[in-house]
């Protein structure tokens, strides 16, 4: 007999079960209810007709209440289902019968245990509900001692398996660890070896090629015989240098720049005399006496020195710049009562763009006008880039130049804010380039058709003109220093002349005001108006 607190709970399970409930499950409930009567079907609309049916035949009284969770099974109506489990579970008492006896089908004895609904069932609650329906585990109830046993074995089994698989995948994962950090050092070892032999091979066959184009430079250059009154003067030893390909001597004049009070300071490489670049200042109308001569000392006794042919103002001073590797020296004068109280202070900058291996082909400072700027553009070996750079050593840009001018690195270079003049060596014409917007070349400095037998080597911007020098390459030792406008178009020739002495030959023009200067290998300089 159910309790009156049976009662409620079970009003409280039929509750939930009328909340999933849809008006067509109750249709199929009362339908599969075989105690119900068809006339009695057509007056059940709701669920709470419905349980008031279920009462009146006693099916929801103790055990008469699986019948309707076995129904509910039936039409896949799984959530109303357990809210009627949970009820059965917690308040409905098993009576003596029920322990045998299938509450469906009165007339079988449980013979199974279903062991994914964790209950008894008959044979046929066993295959029409558990097995059909639900697809549940269902064993004989005389072999489950056995069968269970079987199981516990079959999950010790397993379980065991999995503990050595996960061992050996513990183990697997382990040795992976050990084997990758292995082959990542060795692969570091490997990089490392490699890196340093390949930069010892590079700096090998770059000595290799700097001597041999120093040899191939001296046997060409040199005079075959030297006047004898000059046998001790190292000067006359000295051949020209065009700062990216000129072998060293003793003293190799790389070039002249002119600072106030037209003083000419003129440049040499002696590093392999005495491991120095030597500063000699004279002043324009005298050559014959320098007013002073000042000594750098380089660590770098394998790159060319370069510099630029115009000086640089900032901060007040004048600035003349030249280059070894990828350092740039700063020499500033600095302005005397008298010519013989003049000096040079020295400061340097490192140029930490500059390619590894590669060193600064050439410079040139930044004098787009009249007035002097602050800034200064290096080329650089094995590469086609101008980079421009300010006084103090900031960074401005990068200029690619490969696509306009695919050819080798660049010997000189000279600009006018976003125009640049590039000479390469061996070429017969100066490329100019546009880097306004995007890099292109729109033009060249070409010398008219009737001037033949020479070769660019040396160039300036003026403040309003491009100033060439061009000397031949045959044996007539011949020189000519020509202008032209910005955009490229020849004006006329400045200075021309012959020697019979190829040491006589100009290798290096600058310029002040309207005056150029031309200066050759054995220090005889000219001026020339432009």
């Amino acid at each position: 007999m159910t309790s009156q607190s049976n009662t409620s709970q079970l009003k409280l399970a039929l509750d939930k079960v009328a909340e999933v409930l849809t008006q067509e499950n109750v249709q199929d409930l009362t339908f599969v209810c075989e105690d119900i009567s068809p006339e009695e079907r057509d007056t059940i609309t709701n669920t709470g007709e419905l349980f008031d049916a279920l009462e009146y035949h006693n099916l929801l009284k103790d055990h008469k209440i699986n019948a309707v969770i076995f129904w509910l099974d039936q039409l896949g109506l799984s959530q109303a289902s357990e809210f009627l489990k949970e009820y059965r579970k917690t308040h409905v008492k098993e009576n003596e019968n029920a322990q045998t006896r299938c509450f469906i089908h009165e007339d079988q004895v449980f013979k199974c245990f279903c062991l994914s609904c964790n209950t008894k069932v008959c044979p046929d609650c066993a295959v029409s509900a558990h097995i059909q329906l639900l697809n549940c585990d269902v064993i004989n109830l005389s072999t489950i001692s056995e069968e269970i046993s079987k199981r516990r074995q079959k999950l010790s089994k397993e379980k065991e398996n999995v503990k050595v698989k996960a061992e050996y995948v513990k183990e697997l994962w382990k040795f992976k660890e050990q084997f990758v950090a292995k082959c990542r050092e060795q692969a570091r070892s490997r990089i490392l070896l490699d890196s340093s032999s390949l930069e010892k091979i590079v700096q090998e066959r770059k000595q290799k090629l700097i001597e041999r184009v120093e040899m191939t430079r001296r046997d060409r250059d040199l005079p075959k015989e030297t006047p004898e009154k000059n046998t001790q003067n190292p000067l006359y030893k000295r051949v020209p240098n065009d700062g990216a390909f000129g072998s060293v001597e003793e003293s190799i004049l790389i070039g002249i720049v002119v600072v106030p009070g037209k003083i000419l300071v003129h440049i040499y490489d002696e590093r392999k005399n005495n491991g120095k670049v030597v500063l000699r200042c004279f002043t324009s109308d005298d050559n014959s006496k320098d007013i002073l001569r000042e000594e750098v000392t380089i660590d770098n006794h394998i790159d060319p020195v370069v510099m630029s042919n115009i000086t640089m103002y900032h901060g007040s001073v004048d600035h003349v710049l030249f280059a070894v590797g990828n350092e740039v020296f700063d020499l500033s004068p600095q302005m005397p009562v008298s010519l013989s109280g003049f000096r040079l202070s020295v400061s340097k900058l490192v140029i930490q763009e500059v390619p590894r291996g590669s060193w600064i082909t050439s410079m040139t400072a930044h004098f787009p006008d009249n007035n002097f700027n602050s800034e200064f553009a290096i080329s650089t070996s094995f590469d086609h880039k101008i980079r421009e750079y300010k006084i103090s050593g900031s960074a401005l840009r990068t200029i690619d130049i490969q696509e306009q001018v695919p050819f080798k690195f660049i010997y000189k270079v000279a600009y006018c804010r976003n125009i640049f003049a590039l000479l390469f060596r061996g070429r017969k014409d100066v490329i100019l380039v546009d880097a306004t917007a995007t890099v292109k070349q729109f033009g060249t400095l070409s010398l008219p058709s009737s001037i033949t037998g020479v070769l660019p080597i040396n160039i300036i911007w003026t403040g309003s003109t491009w100033l060439v020098l061009y000397v031949s390459y045959g044996n007539d030792n011949k020189w000519k220093v020509v202008q032209y406008e910005r955009t490229g178009k020849f004006l006329n020739v400045c200075n021309e002349g012959t020697s019979s002495y190829q040491m006589d030959v100009l290798i290096s023009i600058t310029r002040w005001g309207n005056d150029g200067y031309g200066v050759s290998a054995n220090l005889n300089f000219l001026m020339f108006e432009i």
